[in-house]
């Protein structure tokens, strides 16, 4: 499997670096077909932090993210807790009122500032709490500093309750870099394996009409650990054009049933899209030229290291 690992910025695959995944990473990619990204490489904006009860068991399926709620002034027992969680994590750094801690980070072996978000939260089978947090570039003063290639960092705490308060029993700080504009993308609750959670993250950008993808896949534990990464969309819809190959290929991830063993089980992802050209890209008329369907399913099986191919091919065009 070809490595896409957004850590400091450091990409193993010489195909990004080809295309400098830096000013790539310019905002989260949805590859929801034509109109999705056309010309718009404006970053999305940060999804509501999310939630969860203990994570579902595997089914043979994909665990979907939950819907995060809407917006409301009015204060519930949800969001006190989440404002509990961050109290005991950063203290007197976190500032209720902006929803958010001033901390630094080593990045690299430098301490630099990042304002600190709560991003989503699952209840654990014996009763912690996993938080995972964004960091977000900033100065010292909590001024943003995150820009167009700017990557959000992961960071992962684990509380548990002690006398009806909060306690944090193990700090996972950066983690990973990934995403772009400070954010690290989407959210998705896992189980990879026997009696243990995980999520994986999903984050990507555009760059001058071209997106991807990326699906990184974490185990909690002590030490996290990243089970793998992958490829799992890209599109160039937003620099398509008469006479130009484009395409529009975007994956889903599912588990081939769930694990009673330590070793995750294997992972199958769908992959469908599309290969076209425009005909006329007028700015009041545009219609295509469908060449081909693509319809794959690929299966990748943990070899005790990382998730590896080992049926099938991953069609997602590297760009």
């Amino acid at each position: 499997m070809a490595g896409y690992r957004f850590k400091s910025m450091k990409i193993s695959n010489p195909a990004f670096v080809r295309y400098n995944l830096v000013t790539l990473l310019a905002g989260i990619v949805l590859l929801t077909g034509p109109s999705g990204c056309k010309r718009n490489e404006q970053a999305a904006p940060a999804p509501e932090p999310e939630v969860h009860n203990a994570p579902p068991a595997f089914s043979g399926t994909a665990v979907a993210p939950a819907t995060a709620p809407a917006a409301s002034a009015i204060d519930t027992p949800e969001k006190q807790r989440k404002r509990s969680w961050m109290r005991a994590i950063f203290g007197q750094a976190y500032a209720p009122e902006k929803d958010e801690a001033l901390a630094e980070l080593d990045i690299d072996g430098a301490r630099e500032y990042h304002q600190m978000t709560l991003a989503s939260a699952s209840t654990l089978p014996d009763g912690r709490v996993a938080v995972l947090v964004n960091g977000s570039p900033s100065d010292q003063d909590g001024n943003d500093l995150a820009g167009h290639g700017s990557p959000g960092v992961l960071n992962v705490y684990i509380l548990r309750t002690d006398d009806g308060g909060w306690q944090v029993v193990e700090r996972h700080e950066n983690l990973s870099s990934m995403g772009s504009h400070g954010n690290i993308g989407s959210i998705e609750w896992i189980i990879p394996s026997a009696g243990k959670a995980g999520f994986i993250v999903t984050s990507g950008g555009t760059w001058q009409g071209y997106s991807i993808a990326v699906a990184n896949i974490f185990e909690l534990g002590s030490p996290i650990r990243e089970l793998g990464n992958l490829l799992i969309g890209s599109t160039n819809e937003g620099a398509c054009e008469p006479d130009t190959e484009c395409w529009d290929v975007n994956g889903k991830i599912r588990f081939a049933g769930r694990s009673d063993a330590d070793t995750p089980p294997d992972m199958l992802v769908d992959f469908a899209g599309k290969r076209y050209r425009v005909i006329d890209n007028q700015p009041d008329k545009y219609s295509e030229r469908l060449d081909s369907t693509i319809k794959e399913t690929a299966r990748y099986r943990f070899d005790g290291n990382t998730y590896v191919l080992t049926e099938g091919v991953n069609p997602v065009p590297e760009v």
